[in-house]
């Protein structure tokens, strides 16, 4: 039979070592993920909105096709605005 011979091999390494982090790092950075994950939402819903109505020819809502319409209102005698 063999002997066998255990060698301890220290486990101090940053690969082994689990990280711990603080609840309060942990929130900021769920925090920080979501803003920049809102703003990306955002910003692709824009520009999409944009590139659709240039594509189109009409504009993204219909809000903004109401507002960019020249309107013209004619008072009549006895009527004020």
């Amino acid at each position: 039979m063999t002997a066998i011979t255990h060698i301890p091999v220290p486990q101090n390494n940053s690969r082994t070592t689990p990280l711990l982090i603080t609840a309060q790092v942990y929130r900021r950075r769920r925090i920080g993920v979501s803003a920049l994950l809102a703003v990306t939402v955002f910003i692709f819903s824009f520009l999409g909105g944009e590139l659709l109505s240039g594509i189109t020819s009409q504009p993204e809502s219909l809000s903004l096709g109401a507002t960019s319409e020249a309107s013209v209102y004619v008072a009549e005698d006895g009527n004020t605005p």
